[in-house]
């Protein structure tokens, strides 16, 4: 555990650090230097980069996490297994370049009509997708060796700092929109050469293409790389196939008092990943444990240490829950703020936020629930769970996009949200039962209770403050963002809920103190 706790806190460090920027870039930079068309426009780009990628690839980066504990033979020698998945992924984007090429026709049928920019830059795709296949790879390879804070810090930080730069040279006039784009791509290319680079510097880990291992084990790879490739699929949908028939659905008079009714999906897509966005800040924490949790989980599962496991399982949910409440806390008590802070006006997408969070919430506080199922000789429950959640997703959308179209001031995004929220709740749930039947672990105690209480707790407090404080922009963001701070973690803290939560803070005021103490 101690690998566990230590490169936690550098990944922790990282997801933040990366929210921080993430939030600089979606929430105040694209807003003031791009039109709401392009903004919708790198977004679901992102959205099927993500998607395409694990497709091609069958998902590279789990087969790496998966395998190299079992083939490792020490020194770097995985037994031809990595080379084997690195080829896999160059097939796989050989033939979906194909499958782009040939089928454009098919996205122009759904897309044409409100996403219109997004079928003039759909080429795009096809570099976009080589790069995040690289960067998966080389990633999941530094993962599957311990090694995840250069990888996360690749994810997290660096294709946001440097988008962070590109947005400011738009600003400052040195690049046009097309120069843009092709500048954004670029950003993947360079974060995919900077892994390999660090990759062949790292003399423990080797990178060739020898294939030696037997006919039985690539079969072995495959099989696991079919199903998870269809766990990956399925997940990805389930995970941004809202935004996708955003695109495609929504239409109807333009918004943002626009007349450009044939981007108005890109116009929809752009005020729901702000809200998105700010209910994805809950589970950053939770994805900073779950890139090292992986290696662990799948070492645990080939020594049969289901007590390593429970361990990790109980301790990743209440530790999520915890920071991820706080988190919506933090969001919820000064939404209306955040949504008109750039000066455009995106207060419609609070309840889309609002539905949004209570998803991620119970993501959260599922603990790594799909992380054990997968990794496990069982994976191929995770991904009949994970066709269910994708499934269930695309036939909530489809019913509740439209219907919240119809309502008084309804845009539909609202809908979206509402599907996504009752796909991941019925998803986890699954993944719970499965688990406590199947191996008796359960992540639960009364603990998770008493998180909630306090959140409930610091709200009210809140809300008698609010009253009292002066009507000012940035004086009542600051003020209820510290009573919320303050009330919910000293009763988290004296409460003892988490051990590893009692530690940080401990260490916190350590560090302040002997800052203080020094002077």
């Amino acid at each position: 555990m101690g690998i566990v706790a230590k490169q936690t806190l550098s990944n922790s460090v990282i997801v933040f650090s990366g929210a921080i920027l993430g939030a600089i870039n979606v929430m105040i930079l694209y807003p003031i230097v791009l039109p709401d068309p392009e903004i919708g426009l790198t977004r679901i780009l992102i959205a099927f980069t993500i998607l395409f990628s694990q497709l091609a690839s069958l998902g590279g980066g789990s087969m790496l996490m998966k395998f190299i504990p079992k083939f490792n033979k020490g020194n770097g020698d995985y037994n031809g297994v990595g080379s084997f998945i690195f080829i896999i992924g160059i097939i796989g984007f050989s033939i979906l370049t194909c499958f782009l090429c040939f089928g454009k026709p098919l996205f122009e049928y759904y897309y044409a009509e409100n996403s219109q920019l997004f079928i003039q830059y759909f080429f795009y795709l096809i570099p976009l997708v080589f790069f995040q296949i690289l960067i998966n790879y080389f990633g999941g390879l530094l993962q599957a060796n311990f090694k995840t804070v250069f990888p996360n810090f690749v994810n997290e930080i660096l294709i946001r700092l440097l988008s962070c730069f590109l947005l400011l040279f738009v600003f400052l006039g040195y690049l046009d929109f097309n120069g843009f784009m092709i500048a954004f791509v670029l950003i993947y290319a360079l974060s995919s050469l900077i892994e390999f680079l660090y990759l062949l510097a790292d003399q423990k880990i080797k990178f060739n293409l020898r294939l030696k291992f037997s006919f039985s084990a690539k079969k072995e790879v495959l099989k696991y790389g079919f199903a998870n490739t269809l766990t990956s699929l399925a997940s990805n949908l389930s995970n941004r196939i809202d935004l996708l028939m955003i695109g495609s659905l929504l239409g109807g008079v333009a918004a943002f008092g626009t007349k450009d009714d044939f981007n108005i999906g890109l116009y929809y897509i752009t005020i729901y990943t702000i809200s998105s966005y700010m209910a994805t800040l809950i589970e950053m924490p939770a994805r900073a444990l779950s890139n090292i949790a992986s290696a662990v989980i799948s070492k645990a599962w080939h020594q049969n240490d289901i007590n390593l496991i429970s361990s990790l399982y109980k301790k990743s949910s209440i530790n999520q829950l915890i920071v991820g409440v706080l988190i919506f806390l933090g969001i919820w008590i000064n939404i209306d703020s955040l949504l008109i802070f750039t000066g455009k006006d995106y207060s419609s997408g609070k309840w889309v936020f609002l539905f949004l969070a209570f998803g991620k919430l119970i993501n959260v506080a599922s603990g790594v629930n799909g992380k054990i199922i997968i990794l496990s000789k069982y994976y191929y429950i995770g991904t009949l769970l994970t066709f269910f959640l994708a499934l269930i997703t695309f036939v909530t959308n489809l019913f509740f996009i439209p219907y919240f179209e119809g309502l008084p001031r309804g845009l539909g995004i609202e809908g979206a949200a509402l599907a996504t929220a009752i796909s991941v709740f019925l998803f986890n749930f699954f993944s719970f039962l499965f688990l406590l039947i199947k191996f008796r672990l359960q992540p639960f105690s009364y603990k998770s209770i008493v998180v909630l209480l306090i959140s409930l707790t610091s709200l009210f407090i809140v809300y008698l403050v609010e009253g009292h404080i002066i009507d000012n922009f940035y004086f009542q963001l600051i003020v209820k963002s510290v009573v919320v701070l303050v009330v919910y973690i000293t009763l988290t803290y004296f409460l003892n809920l988490s051990s590893d939560f009692n530690r940080i803070i401990n260490k916190f005021f350590f560090r302040i103190f002997g800052f203080f103490n020094s002077k």
